[in-house]
């Protein structure tokens, strides 16, 4: 009997109980390679599949409890839940630590150093 493939839809005989069916080239070759090309990406002249062919995605926004996409944010002193810290900003923020926990004419205590970094 014959059957339909899962993904495509191809049509296709079964060769024991469709043996003796007269072969119909429309519904075997034409019909089942029109649904191929259907889903086959023309590659553009750069050799990639262009951006109309691709589905569409739609990813989330992140937020503290959800993954997704991100704004990033070069501020030392942001206090977003929705943009993240670059690596630089990460580093300024440990540099100037650095720099005042390695300054001897004053040393802060923990709470001058939150103070510093905005954090109180």
């Amino acid at each position: 009997m014959a059957s339909n493939t899962p993904r495509l839809g191809l049509y296709k005989k079964d060769p024991v109980a469709d043996a003796n069916d007269t072969f119909n080239i429309q519904t075997m070759l034409n019909d089942n390679w029109d649904k191929i090309d259907s889903k086959v990406a023309t590659l553009g002249p750069d050799g990639k599949i262009p951006a109309e062919q691709l589905p569409q995605q739609s990813l989330p926004t992140a937020s503290t409890t959800q993954a997704g996409i991100v704004k990033l944010n070069t501020s030392t002193n942001s206090t977003s839940t929705t943009e993240a810290a670059t690596p630089s900003a990460v580093k300024d923020v440990n540099d100037a630590l650095a720099a005042h926990s390695a300054d001897t004419a004053q040393k802060f205590n923990d709470m001058e150093i939150l103070y510093w970094m905005g954090v109180i």
